[in-house]
């Protein structure tokens, strides 16, 4: 078998089962052992810097820091913490069709923390971010596409490098569930009864 170094990261999935055993052939006693796992979501290393000073793939995730997940949206959300992307993202990979796509960007240097999919509330969903830093991991990045110094300033005057986060949210999403007796179930459900 031939291993792949990917310095930008990858999410694995884990495939959860019961009846396994310790390493010493014990029962293990839970139905949350991972007897296997494998990338479901892969980053992709760049040979050289481009010009904005990214070193991973702009199209594919770079050191998935924080997970949220909505059943209601099939989707799992991943927000970035990474030196490999100059704005760290957040992406919505959709477990069922495999599709993913970059639905944020944060400021130059920041990290995309706090992550969290709110499903159903009044009606419609929420994607909740936040970012860190910003400005941070700029200094030692080789961008060429803008002038360094002005991005620099830009950042610090209008939000402050290290000094301040940010915390927002992508609305206007329309729920997938609706609450009928005691519990959640996606709308198409509901509708056709």
């Amino acid at each position: 078998m031939v291993f792949t170094l990917i310095k930008d990261g990858v999410t694995y999935q884990l495939d959860l089962q019961g009846g396994q055993k310790d390493s010493e052939g014990k029962a293990i006693h839970s139905s949350y052992v991972a007897p296997s796992m494998y990338g479901l979501v892969v980053g992709e290393d760049l040979p050289n810097a481009d010009a904005y000073g990214n070193t991973a793939n702009v199209d594919k995730v770079a050191n998935p820091d924080n997970l949220s997940y909505s059943e209601a949206m099939r989707t799992l959300f991943i927000g970035e913490d990474s030196g490999a992307h100059t704005n760290n993202y957040v992406w919505a990979y959709n477990v069922d069709t495999k599709e993913l796509n970059r639905i944020l960007s944060v400021p130059a240097g920041a990290e995309a923390t706090g992550l969290f999919a709110a499903d159903d509330r009044n009606g419609f969903s929420y994607i909740f971010s936040n970012f860190q830093h910003p400005g941070d991991e700029l200094d030692g990045k080789s961008v060429t596409a803008v002038n360094k110094d002005e991005l620099l300033k830009a950042v610090d005057e209008q939000i402050g490098i290290n000094k301040t986060g940010g915390i927002g949210y992508i609305s206007g999403i329309p729920s997938l569930t609706k609450y009928n007796n005691g519990k959640y179930q996606k709308s198409l459900e509901i509708d056709k009864k």
